[in-house]
């Protein structure tokens, strides 16, 4: 499609979308990088880029070099890690720099707080004389010289790129390295960002390391190609950057990549150093002293080349710096000169040489900060100076990924749910294509001969409080279903109610103290209770994702004046930041909510152990005011919808899911015909309370599951999964083209709300319990 030898690609492709192609140079024919951006209806282009290395002129090698054959150098920056976070965060990498016989500095330490005067110290061997103002302004800038330059003076090829668009003043980047290779990748990753560190669909690190490869392709002198490019020694600097972040959790990211990249490095006349500048210097880890010990611990891996393979051995277990490790690659590659090899660098000595023996501590070596050396060194450590426990923020959490992520690009719901454009034609017409319809007193059925009002004019609405019909053939989208919601008053419901209530009227007045002017007085102000439920959300979690809400709940606070409490609104709403759970689960903290019961015996207290169906623990009834379930032998007082019903309460249940055990006949969406051999057993779900209790939802009003598990046949039927093992209960209904499980331009969080809300309408003179278990966040 594109050719990067000249050929440009035209501004319109098909569906009239806009593309855009980036070159990384001017020229075409010089290009190593390029990327191409298509512009569709979505919020953010599709991107996708790629690179190639061509091979370039160098400075010409005198005699004595090319007879010395200078090794090459691969040096990969993880910036930042410690080298205690490397083997939790890349444990594979870890395992394989010890089997391939990597040699270790365990006490190679930082030389300042962030990259700025560590990777000056190490890529010029020269400190940073005004500190924190870093690489791009320091003012001995002037009189330094950056080891790839010396290189380039030397006849080597050089690469230096990091994976990111960061032109920060401490970074080595900042300074536009004079490199044969490497520019247009900064530009390259500039072009786009996504997260986890994503370029077009692929890791931002995997284009870093296929760049590389190709670079070490084109001039590796064992690769056997006969061109004269190929004989020069190369010096690659790569270095990462998708540690910086506080949660170090993305940098596993690059784990397999490493490894597969690392087994792929030429053996035999290259050096490689694996390394970081620093450990994390920010963030809630870094409050600690165990943190502040990781900053000051880099991570510091060599491989030599054959000829040089034992000589670092008496060096290991002594105090380097970065310093030390620029005048070790100085030696290696620019021949060994004594004079070279300190030149510039005062503070570093070769790891070829033996260090001296104010190596042997932190204090006495040379650029390691004072302050860091009771952290690094256990011999200057007081464990005195602390005690063993101490305590730390909050450790942060998935939205340290998001932090720098515009609001707009984040993944998110559609603010609200599609409708579908027949609902504005003539209700009257009888639809073109077959339709099937259902109610919760019926299971679907061929309505295909009749219109949308005649389906509608046939609705018990007594009995039938929703009604389903979906047209055409493709069912499994939400433009083919139509919802229709109508909860009407049913006298029966309201009669038993009434009953109930007189009934347990009279136990109260036989079985207790109380007068009937008093229980009449009760039952007379009954208030309408709405429990709602947002499943798996903590506290913290709702200040970030519910501001409306909270901001509601602010204005009808309860105030205290002089410890009296009022309410200005005339609405309470007060709010227990001590709530607690009493289990890892929703079932065991439902069970608490909905009965005041446990799952579990707790010796302590007196409970009564109910053994119909899965165990329940529940306190003893002293009182028996509300009766006993005959068939179980189940106090009537725990179960809140058992107490609601007894005290005359229309009551509501509602799961968003089809968590209801029946064998259930399925009906072909496609063909229109009954699928008769197939009986697929929906079993009951074992993540709702009811099931998991000695309760049951008999005597609830209205529920949601018969809705759901009406969408869950058309949703199995039509995904093509007709198998009787199949679990009904695990039916999800978001897809990409609409996320938020959208039902005739309803999302699922506002089928159970608008039942409410009907309810209370319908029942307006009756009080009327309902509980809402809303599973947006459980994701």
């Amino acid at each position: 499609m594109i050719d990067i030898e000249g050929k440009w690609l035209t501004n319109k492709v098909a569906n009239n979308s806009d593309i855009e192609l980036w070159l990384g140079d001017k020229d075409p024919s010089k290009a190593e990088a390029v990327c191409v951006k298509l512009y569709t209806n979505a919020i953010r282009p599709r991107v996708h880029c790629t690179t190639r290395v061509i091979p370039t002129a160098t400075k010409p090698i005198t005699q004595s070099k090319q007879q010395s054959d200078r090794p090459n150098l691969l040096l990969i920056m993880i910036d930042p890690l410690s080298k205690q976070q490397l083997r939790r965060s890349l444990p594979n990498t870890w395992a394989l720099l010890e089997l391939l016989g990597y040699q270790f500095f365990p006490k190679f330490t930082a030389v300042g707080n962030n990259s700025g005067p560590n990777q000056a110290a190490l890529y010029s061997g020269m400190p940073l004389d005004d500190g924190r103002q870093g690489i791009k302004t320091s003012s001995s800038n002037a009189k330094r010289i950056w080891l790839w330059d010396r290189l380039n003076d030397a006849g080597y090829v050089t690469m230096k790129a990091e994976n990111g668009c960061i032109s920060n003043s401490n970074m080595v980047q900042s300074i536009s390295p004079q490199t044969h290779h490497g520019q247009q990748l900064h530009e390259m990753f500039c072009q786009s960002y996504d997260r986890p560190n994503c370029l077009g669909s692929k890791l931002a690190a995997e284009h870093l390391i296929d760049y590389t490869r190709q670079f070490i392709n084109t001039y590796d002198r064992g690769n056997g190609k006969p061109t004269n490019h190929t004989k020069l020694p190369w010096a690659a600097f790569i270095s990462f950057i998708d540690s910086h972040e506080d949660t170090l959790t993305l940098i596993s990211y690059l784990d397999n990549l490493l490894v597969n990249f690392l087994q792929d490095v030429p053996m035999n006349n290259t050096m490689v150093m694996f390394m970081s500048d620093h450990g994390l210097h920010y963030g809630t880890a870094f409050t600690s002293r165990s943190g502040e010990t990781e900053r000051a611990q880099p991570l510091l891996y060599m491989r030599l080349p054959t000829f040089k393979k034992n000589q670092l051995h008496q060096n290991q277990q002594k105090f380097t710096t970065a310093f030390d490790v620029h005048a070790t690659l100085v030696d290696i590659l620019l021949g060994g000169n004594p004079e070279i090899v300190a030149a510039g660098n005062e503070l570093g000595v070769s790891l070829l040489t033996q260090l001296p023996e104010d190596r042997n501590k932190c204090s006495t070596t040379r650029a390691i900060p004072s302050s860091f050396c009771p952290l690094v060194d256990d011999s200057a450590r007081d464990v005195h100076a602390q005690g063993q426990c101490e305590f730390m923020r909050d450790p942060p959490s998935v939205f340290s990924y998001f932090s720098d992520i515009p609001q707009m690009n984040r993944p998110h719901w559609p603010e609200k749910c599609p409708i579908r454009k027949s609902h504005d034609m003539n209700s009257d017409l009888v639809h073109s294509s077959p339709c099937l319809c259902a109610t919760n007193v019926r299971d679907w059925f061929d309505c295909s001969n009749i219109s949308r009002s005649e389906f509608r004019k046939g609705i018990d609405y007594k009995t039938e409080q929703y009604s389903l019909r979906s047209c055409g053939y493709e069912h499994d989208a939400d433009q083919s279903l139509e919802l229709d919601i109508h909860v009407k008053r049913n006298d029966q419901v309201v009669t038993a109610s009434l009953a109930a209530a007189e009934k347990t009227k009279k136990r109260l007045s036989q079985q207790t103290h109380i007068s009937k002017d008093e229980i009449n007085a009760f039952f007379d102000k009954q208030p309408n209770i709405i429990f709602l439920e947002i499943d798996s959300v903590s506290l913290s979690f709702s200040e970030r994702h519910f501001p409306k809400t909270w901001s509601l709940l602010q204005q009808h606070k309860i105030v205290s004046d002089q410890d009296t409490p009022s309410c200005p609104t005339g609405w309470c709403a007060g709010v227990f930041n001590q709530s607690s759970i009493v289990g890892q689960s929703s079932i065991v903290n439902q069970l608490a909510a909905l009965s005041g019961c446990l799952q579990y015996d707790d010796q302590e207290e007196e409970l009564h152990h109910y053994t119909d169906g899965p165990q329940t623990h529940c306190p003893s009834t002293g009182t028996n005011s509300l009766g006993v379930d005959n068939e179980t032998g189940v106090f009537h007082d725990h179960w809140i919808f058992d107490v609601a019903k007894r005290l005359g309460y229309f009551t509501f249940f509602g799961e968003e899911f089809c968590y209801e055990g029946k064998s259930q006949e399925l009906y072909d969406f496609i063909s229109f015909q009954t699928l008769t051999n197939i009986l697929i057993s929906f079993e009951e779900s074992p993540y709702v309370v009811q099931g998991q209790s000695a309760f049951s939802l008999d005597g609830v009003d209205m529920t949601l599951s018969e809705l759901y598990c009406q969408l869950a046949k058309r949703w199995i039927v039509t995904s093509g999964i007709i198998d009787p093992q199949f679990k009904s209960y695990s039916v999800e209904y978001d897809d990409e083209a609409v996320p938020d499980s959208c039902f005739d331009g309803r999302s699922r969080g506002e089928i159970g709300l608008e039942f409410i809300s009907q309810i209370w309408d319908a029942y307006d003179n009756q009080p009327k319990f309902a509980f809402l278990n809303a599973l947006a966040a459980h994701e």
